[in-house]
């Protein structure tokens, strides 16, 4: 009994549980780093596994796509199973690993409008009306600029950072857009039977919360409150009054205030003599005033 589980244990040889898993971590141990068949520098990797070879027809494939507006990590999404590579060869196809690739890359964004060197699209009206009008229809502004015939996407918001009606007609459409949700929403409830209730009650819950993103004016649950008004600034000028009487009884007002330009007091040009009170008689006031005895001063 002794016998066999001791030459069952590490495949026959005779060695113990603790032998055999010294044997196998020293074996992992020794395993090349580089440099053998079909090595290429990962520590661990099969030798058997080959690594896939791009040709000259993967690069023109890629270059495409680019030029025709797809994003270069788009391109290389579907990968092996569309016969390109991985977007990390890709990348370093570009950094040197291909002569002349970085260069065709960087002009195949350019023709499509991307890269930081590429010419900035000229804004043009009737595009923006396409836009809006199939945001009304329902379509998101991402799926709308995968379409090569349109601008994209950074493009978009760079038009609406710089002219303020495209951003209240794309407002204006999301708000729209926000309603077509509430009616398919509807119809998606109308439609629910015993064996679709669960799933039509995720939609509606992902329906509920992209229309209250699209309006949350109208269909959040927190509505937005309106931007307070900017607080518009006075000038408050404060004066000074004083009453000035003469010898005669004849009084006067002197003002004065502080001019916050000169940073001093400034007085005023005084007001008229007045009669005193006591001296007032109808006869007098049909007559009219008598002459400034100072002359004015």
């Amino acid at each position: 009994m002794d016998d066999a589980s001791g030459a069952g244990v590490a495949g026959g040889e005779g060695l113990g549980v603790s032998e055999a898993s010294a044997d196998a971590g020293a074996a992992s141990r020794r395993r090349p780093v580089g440099g053998g068949p079909g090595i290429t520098g990962w520590r661990g990797r099969d030798p058997a596994v080959k690594r896939r070879w791009y040709g000259p027809e993967a690069e023109e494939e890629i270059l495409r796509r680019v030029a025709a507006g797809e994003t270069l990590a788009g391109v290389c999404a579907g990968g092996a199973e569309d016969g390109l590579p991985s977007l990390n060869t890709v990348l370093a196809w570009a950094s040197g690993k291909r002569a002349g690739f970085a260069e065709r890359l960087d002009a195949a964004r350019r023709a499509a409008g991307r890269g930081w060197s590429a010419p900035k699209t000229p804004f043009c009206t009737a595009t923006c009306d396409e836009i809006v009008d199939r945001l009304c229809e329902g379509e998101g502004m991402v799926a709308i600029c995968r379409d090569p015939a349109l601008p994209n996407v950074r493009t978009v918001y760079r038009w609406m950072l710089a002219r303020s009606d495209l951003r209240d007609a794309v407002q204006l459409a999301r708000e729209l857009q926000a309603d077509r949700v509430g009616e398919l929403a509807f119809d998606e409830a109308m439609a629910t039977t015993p064996a679709n209730a669960r799933a039509v009650e995720v939609r509606l819950r992902h329906l509920r919360w992209y229309a209250a993103k699209l309006a949350a004016t109208k269909y959040g649950s927190h509505r937005a409150e309106a931007p307070p008004k900017p607080e518009v600034e006075q000038a408050v000028t404060l004066r000074s009054f004083k009453l000035e009487t003469r010898a005669d009884g004849w009084r006067r007002v002197r003002g004065s205030h502080y001019s916050p330009t000169e940073g001093r007091i400034v007085d005023e040009p005084p007001g008229p003599w007045q009669r005193p009170a006591a001296s007032w008689t109808p006869e007098g006031e049909a007559a009219g005033s008598p002459p400034d005895p100072d002359g004015g001063r």
